[in-house]
């Protein structure tokens, strides 16, 4: 899941948002596409635009790609973990994002990455921040990358507060969602 703080005119559309959907999957598709293995694909994405604290707009987007990397992959309880900067913190303490269809190519060892294939993927998730902060669509004229944090001090925050992403780091270490692989 990746969230995006947009600015807009009104009204908002299904339209608009169907355009920036695609748009950013195209972003994540060319700047990680080719650091994957074939056996990863794009199929379908899914937005949901919250206009108002009662009022949603729901698309779906229609790009579609792979990756390009010939070979096997790793298996897929197994991602790549990207760390991204957010200044400051919050509950969960900092967000990443696991990216699946690491071909086994470019592993040092089991759980390594290969540093060409490290530095491809950390000027792919450099390029994808940028690609998707500049991003425009219809109405939306502004969009930034990042999080959201929903408590603050075990407390809710109303309303939540978005906090954008300022860079990424890719872990050398290969890892899954449970992180049992970073030692």
């Amino acid at each position: 899941m990746l969230w995006l703080r947009v600015t807009h005119a009104l009204p908002a559309s299904a339209a608009d948002l169907v355009a920036l959907l695609n748009a950013m999957a195209a972003a994540f598709r060319i700047r990680f596409g080719p650091n994957l293995s074939v056996h990863w694909s794009s199929t379908n994405q899914r937005a949901v635009w919250h206009t108002s604290p009662t009022d949603e707009i729901g698309v779906d987007g229609t790009d579609v790609g792979s990756g390009a990397v010939a070979g096997d992959s790793v298996t897929a309880n197994v991602a790549v973990l990207i760390d991204w900067s957010i200044a400051g913190t919050y509950r969960g303490g900092h967000p990443r994002t696991y990216l699946a269809g690491m071909p086994e190519s470019d592993l040092e060892n089991n759980s390594r990455i290969n540093p060409v294939p490290l530095a491809a993927l950390q000027t792919a998730s450099a390029g994808f921040l940028s690609d998707v902060n500049a991003l425009t669509a219809g109405a939306i004229t502004r969009t930034e990358l990042g999080t959201v944090a929903f408590f603050r001090l075990h407390s809710a925050l109303a309303p939540p507060v978005f906090k954008p992403y300022l860079a990424a780091a890719v872990k050398k270490t290969l890892a899954t969602q449970r992180r049992r692989m970073r030692r």
